[in-house]
């Protein structure tokens, strides 16, 4: 989940022809899905599970999520995670509303830089603002969250 994608670090106009060189992530998409959805899950069955197991899953997800290295410092790690971004924000919205702060308040031409390229197209269903979009629509928006989303937005 927090294996950084190799393709950032190439310019822009080469990305699309990363796999052409070879240059891809070490785990399999289907692998970083599966931990995602796993921790949707998780957050997801927190008060049944409770019951069951006597701790708080919700919990445990938030502190996964913080230890992904580079979460509230990098903004690559958060785009990093792809598809997978809007499984980890309903996972752990508090994280993930606290990483994307941390992230706007320290560098935020550096996030800008990450979250649009010349390649993204405000329309298409895929790229990095989609993703990122997405994962805010998914938090669990309670007023205080839904505040937050509203900031973080207009940055």
């Amino acid at each position: 989940m927090s294996e950084r994608d190799p393709v950032l670090d190439l310019p822009i106009a080469e990305r699309p022809y990363a796999s052409l060189r070879g240059i891809k992530r070490k785990y399999s998409g289907v692998l970083r899905r599966g931990i995602t959805e796993s921790l949707r899950l998780l957050a997801a069955n927190g008060p049944a599970l409770q019951r069951e197991l006597g701790n708080s899953s919700i919990g445990w997800c938030e502190t996964l999520v913080s230890k992904c290295p580079g979460v509230a410092t990098d903004p690559s790690a958060l785009a990093s995670m792809g598809f997978g971004l809007s499984a980890v924000a309903e996972a752990a919205p508090e994280t993930f509303l606290s990483a994307l702060e941390a992230l706007l308040q320290g560098n935020s031409v550096g996030m800008q830089g990450v979250l649009f390229d010349e390649t993204d197209d405000a329309l298409s269903s895929g790229g990095t603002f989609h993703y990122f979009i997405s994962a805010l629509e998914l938090t669990r928006a309670t007023m205080l969250a839904a505040a937050r989303i509203v900031f973080i937005c207009t940055q």
